[in-house]
């Protein structure tokens, strides 16, 4: 709707000069040539293809799938005011000269929702003029700025009689918007949603909910289940609709009173069963292999039976089932291996549930095992200490056990273990021995582990040095050889030295042996070193070599 008021004022210029004569003066007028204009501008509303309206010519009864397939004549309300606004949308019937088709025999669907006859909307009054007839098709209000779109589409109801009101008949209307300001306070409505399953068994195909709706300051006039298609009703502060569902779910609804409030609740089945029983299943390792505990729940009909046969999707539906009794069954299965099953549970109303399960704790392998020598079987001087990890991820690592090589029992190291939980452990073994260990681990099932041997090379001892000098202190003209002869316990010796007494660096000894070939007068040190690194107390002796001729002076 549009209103302008236009308002024409006319102003008057004057203008006067009084002279000081008494018998002259003079006067001019002029008359503003322009409007002064007041405009009302608000409340927008666009007709879509207004030339055109809905034009159906020779129609005939069709069923309410075919009449949604009409185009249909579309229109857009805005409110362009900045209050808010209520609008009313009317369709209403002209009088015409010929013959008018009868209402009750016309259906209509305004935004897609289920078709109604046109006698099933409220009468209202009547805005436009000529019209017959007027009927309320939706109400609801506008924040300054918002639009809302409607479409409406016409078609003669299916189940019109071949009689003589309809026949060369026609349906004249036109739609008629009524909008007014209204205050947001007057809005305030509260709006009670209850639902109610009409099912008193568990049904596996469909449920049906009593829903009320209970307004308290407005009529209710549309509900939705989807909040964007919404079906008309007969106005009214109680309505009950009924909904029937054929899927487990939880689902809106929604209802719409005259003024534009919007109410939506969610209701959910309760007496709708299409799930089969939940299966949960928790597997353990014991000293029968794999340990599993299946418990089979079912909360809505209740259990009926339940079966476990090896593989995948392979199971026979109609052969191997066991009764349920109990209303939470809990039962166990064992398995000497891993492997696949297949666990299947139905309910009373016979629907399925099948989970494959892949066992993975039939415990038949033991521990992986790695040594750790730091020494990787080179000498040492100082103790050893080896560690040990073990890896059973099954049933877990549990005793550690060593021996010597030629021995023939083994022993627990029951010190130092730690176990985390992933089935991994340490230990540690310290000795100052020489000698071959091995190892093993054991898990929880008694499973050996492979054996790991490794060598101990631990040397405390010093080892000696003797030196051979054939003219200890006193004087030679030939080369001087000086023999060196290392020992040690373990026959392990790496390198023998010797030097000057207490100066310079010690020079290695090559072939066992120092020979001294120029004139030399001094006392030499010589040691031994093993390869654990073990030095001998050093060794002196005195080397003299002269080469050089006397003189005579006669």
């Amino acid at each position: 709707m549009k209103k302008k008021i236009v308002f024409v004022l006319g102003i008057l210029f004057l203008a006067f000069f009084l002279t000081s004569l008494s018998y002259a003066y003079w006067m001019q007028s002029e008359t503003q040539k322009s409007f002064n204009e007041i405009g009302s501008k608000c409340f927008e509303l666009t007709m879509i293809k207004e030339t055109d309206g809905i034009t159906l010519d020779k129609v005939h009864p069709v069923t309410d799938e075919d009449g949604m397939k009409e185009e249909g004549y579309t229109f857009t309300i805005k409110n362009t005011c900045n209050t808010l606004a209520y609008y009313q949308v009317n369709l209403e019937e002209m009088g015409i000269d010929t013959k008018s088709l009868p209402e009750d025999y016309i259906k209509l669907s305004l935004n897609d929702s289920n078709g109604r006859k046109i006698t099933e909307y409220e009468t209202v009054n009547k805005t436009i003029d000529n019209a017959i007839d007027s009927h309320k098709l939706t109400s609801g209000s506008l924040e300054p700025d918002d639009e809302v779109t409607y479409t409406l589409k016409l078609w003669m109801d299916y189940d019109t009689p071949a009689i003589e009101d309809v026949m060369h008949a026609t349906y004249e209307s036109k739609i008629s918007v009524i909008a007014s300001e209204i205050e947001e306070e007057k809005l305030e409505n509260t709006i009670e949603v209850t639902s109610e399953s009409k099912n008193e068994t568990y049904s596996k195909e469909k449920e049906t909910f009593i829903i009320k709706a209970t307004s308290k300051n407005y009529n209710i006039i549309e509900y939705s289940f989807d909040g964007v298609t919404y079906q008309p009703i007969t106005p009214s502060k109680e309505v009950t609709i009924e909904k029937e569902e054929t899927k487990e779910g939880t689902y809106p609804v929604y209802f719409k009173d005259e003024v534009g409030n919007i109410q939506e609740e969610t209701y959910e089945t309760s007496k709708l069963d299409q799930t089969g029983p939940e299966i949960e299943v928790k597997e353990e390792s014991d000293e029968n292999g794999a340990l599993l505990t299946i418990t089979f729940k079912d909360l809505k009909s209740g259990l009926k039976e339940y079966k476990i046969e090896d593989g995948v999707n392979t199971i026979d539906l109609d052969e191997g089932w066991t009764p349920v009794t109990n209303e939470s069954p809990t039962i166990t299965y064992h398995s000497t291996e891993n492997k696949k099953i297949v666990i299947e549970s139905k309910d009373q109303l016979d629907n399925l549930k099948e989970e494959g399960y892949e066992i993975t704790k039939a415990d038949i392998e033991g521990p992986s095992i790695i040594v750790t020598n730091p020494s990787e079987g080179e000498w040492t001087k100082d103790d050893l200490t080896i560690t040990i990890n073990a890896t059973d991820e099954i049933s877990g690592v549990d005793k550690f056990y060593y021996k010597k090589q030629n021995d023939e029992g083994w022993t627990e190291i029951k010190d130092g273990t730690i176990t985390d939980k992933n089935g991994k452990a340490t230990v540690t073994f310290n000795t100052n021995t020489n000698e071959t260990y091995e190892f093993k681990v054991t898990d929880k099932m008694n499973n050996p582990s492979s054996i790991e041997s490794t060598i101990v090379r631990v040397d405390k001892t010093t080892p000696s040095i003797t030196v051979s000098n054939s003219k200890n202190n006193t004087w030679t003209k030939d080369n001087l050889t000086v023999t060196v002869t290392p020992t040690d316990t373990f026959g392990e010796i790496s390198k023998s030295y010797y030097r000057v007494q207490n100066t310079g660096n010690w020079l290695e000894i090559t072939n066992g042996s120092v020979t001294f070939s120029s004139n030399t007068n001094a006392t030499y040190e010589f040691k031994t070193v093993d390869q654990a690194s073990n030095e001998s107390t050093s060794v002196t002796t005195i080397v003299k070599v002269d080469k050089t001729t006397p003189s005579i002076t006669v």
